[in-house]
């Protein structure tokens, strides 16, 4: 799961390349890369400036155990106020 500014959205020519950067970025996350934490805060410095122009910031949630599909009962749950 992704949050991100519009500064991000905006910085990619279409959503095809918005959701390669995105999909570049699970993958060296799962490859457990320790440098994924600096490189994308060098990347996204470098986004802004030849990009949107606008502040960026980039939130994701990865868990490789289960897949959103399977929160769903309890999201549904949550937003009803039962959980």
């Amino acid at each position: 799961i992704f949050l991100m500014s519009d500064g991000i959205v905006n910085s990619f020519e279409n959503e095809s390349y918005l959701t390669a950067f995105l999909d570049v970025v699970c993958e060296a996350y799962a490859d457990e890369e320790e440098s994924v934490g600096d490189e994308l805060r060098t990347f996204l410095g470098r986004l802004t400036k030849e990009g949107s122009g606008d502040d960026v910031a980039l939130a994701s949630v990865f868990c490789e155990q289960k897949t959103i599909f399977e929160y769903l009962p309890f999201l549904k749950r949550w937003a009803k106020g039962e959980e």
